[in-house]
């Protein structure tokens, strides 16, 4: 897809008013026209410029970006055939001073992982909807630039589906991140 192409699709959603914040609830994020770089299947993520953080992102999967106010949210997923039908799996990344835990309503459980050379936790649990259940996870990542002016900015990155193959392969993703000045 061309950066043309990506920039017309963007501008689509925008003005059909998809909005992430919407969906997470948030009231204080208007969407606006802008793209990611991606080159040979790594997404480049940051609006203020280097540094980036780096993610592998597969073929076959879209980033839809928006820039809050102060924050910056990206959704990954797969694209699909059918319009009408959900993706499996989707995968949220927050960029800013000031996320919101999600609330559990079942268990909760710790996945040990390890990103960029550091022990994390994944917090995972599931909700029950009336097609089943959704399984969650999510962490809260601090010092992720550890050396720049956005030192203190927090990445807080969630999966969530119903189908554990795709949670898999979009927690990969989230294990491919690395940043670049």
């Amino acid at each position: 897809m061309t950066l043309s192409e990506m920039k017309m699709k963007i501008t689509v959603l925008v003005l059909l008013g998809l909005s992430v914040g919407a969906m997470l609830g948030c009231t204080t994020m208007t969407p606006t026209e802008t793209t990611v770089q991606r080159r040979h299947g790594v997404a480049y993520l940051n609006y203020w410029g280097p540094p980036y953080l780096l993610i592998r992102v597969p073929d076959g999967y879209r980033i839809s970006p928006r820039k809050g106010p102060d924050f910056d949210v990206y959704r990954f997923s797969r694209i699909m055939a059918d319009t009408n039908t959900p993706p499996p799996a989707t995968m949220g990344l927050y960029i800013g001073d000031h996320p919101q835990r999600f609330e559990a309503t079942h268990e909760v459980s710790d996945v040990p992982f390890v990103l960029l050379g550091s022990n994390r936790t994944w917090r995972c649990y599931s909700v029950s909807t009336p097609k089943g259940f959704t399984y969650v996870r999510e962490s809260y990542l601090a010092k992720v630039f550890p050396t720049s002016q956005e030192a203190g900015l927090i990445v807080h990155v969630w999966i969530n589906g119903a189908d554990t193959n795709e949670i898999a392969v979009l927690s990969r993703m989230v294990e491919s991140i690395h940043v670049k000045n």
